[in-house]
């Protein structure tokens, strides 16, 4: 906790070998991901036919598409057990569909941070993000919605606040997000992609314990 999703995305170049035969991928994945899912196309009039591979818990799942590669997680343990469920997945896929180079990804760490009486019921006890509007008359800030974005060494990080209200429109959590996206200026091999991923974490690891207050990380170590 508060982590609720951690999720990768690569892109590509389109490849039709995808939509030829996606149970060549599952057959070598289906140990670990056997249930099978494909969404509702009804109101497409041309269906692509995507599809998800499930765990048998329903805690991960694997899509694909004629450009992209998704694996989300929703029991995160660390990044070094995600990272090798990703090494070892998108291995598989590189080979099934001779997909070796990839054009930018995403990485999304989705949390909930719930609101607890004995922290606090304000926004600024959770979040260390201070905000200070000019102005001469009197105002107490109670919370924020919307997008940061910060310009990092190969990437974009994006920060994504905002509250879940109640029916009496009183906060009961906030939606946090922390997202890398990295576009290459040329396409990259797969170890290039994967060092990459695990440079994005970085960044993502170094701003999420400091942009939470103490007293509620101290809820949240126990």
């Amino acid at each position: 906790p508060p982590l609720i999703k951690a999720a990768v995305t690569v892109y590509f170049d389109n490849n039709l070998k995808i939509f030829e035969n996606k149970s060549v991928f599952y057959d070598q994945i289906k140990a670990s991901f056997p249930k099978i899912i494909y969404p509702e196309n009804k109101f497409l009039k041309y269906p692509m036919g995507d599809v998800s591979f499930f765990a048998s818990a329903f805690d991960k799942v694997i899509e694909i598409n004629a450009n992209a590669f998704s694996l989300s997680d929703f029991k995160y343990q660390d990044f070094k057990t995600y990272m090798q469920i990703i090494k070892n997945n998108i291995a598989v896929f590189n080979i099934t569909y001779s997909i070796d180079k990839f054009n930018s990804f995403n990485l999304v760490y989705e949390n909930s941070i719930i609101l607890n009486k004995s922290i606090g019921e304000r926004f600024n006890d959770y979040f260390t993000i201070d905000f200070n509007f000019k102005g001469d008359k009197e105002k107490t800030f109670l919370t924020t919605m919307g997008n940061f974005a910060f310009k990092v060494k190969d990437g974009l990080l994006s920060i994504e606040i905002s509250p879940v209200l109640s029916v009496k429109n009183i906060t009961e959590k906030y939606k946090f997000s922390i997202t890398f996206l990295s576009a290459f200026s040329t396409s990259v091999n797969l170890e290039k992609l994967l060092d990459s991923i695990s440079a994005g974490h970085e960044f993502i690891d170094d701003i999420f314990e400091k942009s939470l207050t103490e007293n509620y990380l101290k809820t949240i170590r126990n």
